[in-house]
């Protein structure tokens, strides 16, 4: 996989986390949505809401990159409503694994979902289940997910190897372009309480037999 291909896996990783804080996130956005003056400068993301916005760079841990954060960093220096955001990602082999979560996390991001759901912040929900799917997989086949991954690779993946029915794996599939498209800034699209219950249930089955497989 190449730089550009693991980097954008990394943004995509991080999104779900910023969306459940309460932002708008809009990746490679466009110099009409930046202010005058980052129009030199187009981040990798930008992630609209309180107390700040946040303009978001992925870059490579070495030293040339390092110098270039700090100069990006100098434009805002005097900016009142932004923040400059760097995420650190290594792309050598190995070096870009994602340990699992423990059960306790994964129960509590269940539950956290559930809350989330029942406040009506269904769209924000579905993307911290996908984040959760995505924890559970890689401690149900960690040799498998250590890095990390795509929608459509992950669902197949636990689909071949026993992990989802196949019934349970249509229903996440109909689920991967609703997340594609919140997950890049697509903010009209919007996801039922009761098609959320479907991922939810899903979820739970997993986690019930995540306790089974580590006794």
């Amino acid at each position: 996989m190449s730089v550009a291909e693991t980097r954008s896996q990394f943004l995509d990783s991080i999104i779900p986390n910023l969306v459940a804080e309460g932002y708008d996130v809009f990746v490679h956005p466009s110099p009409h949505m930046l202010p005058p003056f980052m129009q030199e400068y187009i981040p990798d993301a930008v992630a609209l809401g309180s107390p700040k916005n946040l303009a978001i760079e992925i870059v490579v841990e070495d030293a040339r990159s390092d110098r270039k954060a700090r100069q990006h960093k100098e434009l805002f220096k005097d900016a009142k409503d932004w923040e400059f955001r760097v995420y650190y990602f290594r792309p050598a082999a190995g070096s870009n694994a994602v340990d699992p979560a423990s059960r306790d996390e994964i129960e509590s991001s269940l539950a956290r979902i559930e809350r989330m759901r029942d406040q009506g912040l269904t769209s924000e929900a579905l993307l911290m289940a996908w984040a959760t799917l995505e924890a559970i997989g890689r401690s149900l086949l960690p040799g498998k997910f250590a890095r990390p991954q795509t929608a459509s690779r992950l669902i197949e993946v636990l689909a071949s190897d026993g992990q989802l029915t196949p019934g349970e794996a249509d229903v996440l599939r109909r689920f991967v372009n609703v997340r594609n498209r919140l997950a890049h800034g697509d903010l009209e699209i919007a996801v039922s309480s009761g098609e959320l219950e479907e991922f939810v249930q899903i979820l739970w089955s997993l986690f019930r037999l995540l306790a089974v497989w580590s006794g």
